[in-house]
């Protein structure tokens, strides 16, 4: 899961699975997996299923235009 904030952090959280009892107390929570700080304020997350390598190598042009892809495959869920 992700959340954003107006902090300008984007977290990826790990799930947990609800109690066995409806209104009983959680006893564990999910544990903030990553974060990332975004330029501008969020409102929306949207993920295309990929998961990014990160490359310690300058200059790399792989993946370049991808992101065009990711716009162009989007379900329409208006």
């Amino acid at each position: 899961m992700v959340s954003t904030a107006l902090d300008r952090l984007a977290r990826v959280h790990s799930l947990v699975a609800p109690p066995g009892i409806a209104g009983s107390h959680q006893e564990r929570k999910g544990e903030v997996l990553e974060k990332t700080y975004l330029a501008g304020t969020p409102t929306v997350v949207i993920w295309d299923r990929r998961v990014a390598i990160k490359s310690s190598k300058k200059g790399s042009d792989a993946g370049e235009g991808d992101d065009d892809d990711v716009w162009d495959n989007l379900e329409n869920v208006s």
